[in-house]
């Protein structure tokens, strides 16, 4: 399988590596290049560009802030992780908590 994996600073980098040894190929791009050195020898350094997601069987975000990307990815390719909706819930606290309290979880006062 062709697995695109995007990460902010490479939190998630580690599963590049477990996809890759059960014989997936992986390439990954990095959002912010000081963490490039990230698992440096463990892992192919990330790609420069990944422009053509839909020659991707599965795509991977492995935080929050890619919502933009995410989406448009999810056109052509199976993803899992990060959309738009899933960094409003993030970053909002309003809105994580008003649809938490919309499922029927209880929240705390505020």
């Amino acid at each position: 399988m062709r697995i695109l994996f995007y990460s902010k600073t490479g939190d998630g980098s580690w599963l590049v590596a477990v996809l890759a040894k059960s014989g997936h190929s992986v390439d990954w791009t990095l959002k912010d290049d000081k963490y490039a050195d990230t698992l440096a020898g463990i892992i192919p350094p990330p790609s420069e560009t990944t422009d053509h997601p839909e020659k991707y069987d599965m795509a991977i975000f492995d935080d929050s802030d890619h919502g933009d990307i995410a989406d448009g990815v999810r056109e052509h390719t199976p993803t899992i992780g990060s959309s738009k909706f899933a960094d409003t819930i993030e970053h909002e606290r309003l809105a994580g908590i008003e649809l938490m309290e919309e499922c029927g979880i209880n929240v705390p006062d505020y």
